[in-house]
């Protein structure tokens, strides 16, 4: 089995059954979702499969990726804290619903 498929497979099995919907396509997946998805397995050292989400879903947001580009010519930008504070409450809400309670504690305690 290779990386990417270990990496799909812990994964899939640490995300809620919402995310596990989007990340095998079975619904469709929101900007939000990509974004917040991408950062959690690539914070959780998924990088094989944080790229293989990245390659399979990124095409869908050509228009939320152009816009971002234009807001940040502008000067317009999500300030550093709103971001830490947004990201920091995607790890919550990851721990929280971890079907492997203790991976999630400890992985808040971090």
């Amino acid at each position: 089995m290779e990386e990417k498929d270990r990496e799909r497979f812990a994964f899939l099995y640490l995300c809620k059954e919402e995310d596990r919907e989007l990340l095998l396509g079975r619904r469709k997946m929101e900007f939000s979702d990509f974004d917040r998805l991408t950062y959690l397995a690539d914070l959780l050292g998924f990088e094989a499969y944080a790229l293989e989400i990245w390659n399979r879903f990124a095409r869908n947001f050509e228009k939320e990726f152009q816009k971002m580009e234009e807001e940040l010519e502008q000067g317009k930008k999500v300030s550093g804290r709103e971001q830490i504070e947004l990201q920091n409450r995607w790890i919550s809400d990851f721990c929280k619903e971890a079907p492997d309670k203790a991976f999630g504690k400890n992985l808040q305690k971090e």
